[in-house]
């Protein structure tokens, strides 16, 4: 799906196209699946899962992150507050993105004919598949803890090279 933003098309996923194709369906599957196992607070209320994601400037095309999430009568407190200088407090994601593109890449290089969209995705979903496997993933997971204490730390700052 493409918006535009400002008369041209938009560099990448607006706030409208991230709440609606990402995070809303990520809440249903977290408030049906994720939220019964929380349990409930010291408060006797039923706990509720919190969502994080980055401040990517680039989202906000078309409307803000607020702006989106009114619209889906979703409260502020859903989300997960970021520091500002630690994008890598999502690096699993990262991580695996950019393999997944660096791969994508190389099959583009090897393969130059034009194709359909609907074969360049199902190409890179492939691609992200083969090298995003789940214990690639639990290895990144693994170290979260020392990353994010790391970054506690630091109060937000970004984390030493090597734990990025």
């Amino acid at each position: 799906m493409c918006c535009l933003q400002a008369g041209t098309e938009a560099k990448g996923p607006t706030a409208l196209e991230f709440v609606e194709d990402v995070l809303q369906p990520a809440v249903e599957v977290a408030e049906s699946r994720l939220a019964p196992l929380l349990g409930v607070g010291r408060d006797g209320e039923q706990l509720k899962p919190t969502f994080s994601f980055d401040n990517a400037k680039i989202h906000e095309s078309g409307m803000t992150f607020e702006e989106a999430l009114q619209k889906f009568n979703w409260s502020d407190d859903m989300r997960f507050p970021l520091p500002t200088y630690s994008p890598d407090m999502h690096r699993v994601i990262e991580h695996a993105h950019a393999r997944a593109v660096l791969q994508f890449g190389k099959w583009l290089y090897q393969h130059p004919k034009e194709y359909t969209i609907s074969k360049y995705k199902k190409e890179y979903e492939r691609i992200f598949r083969e090298c995003c496997k789940p214990s690639t993933i639990a290895a990144d997971v693994k170290g979260l803890p020392e990353l994010y204490k790391v970054v506690v730390q630091k109060k937000g700052a970004w984390a030493p090279k090597e734990l990025r």
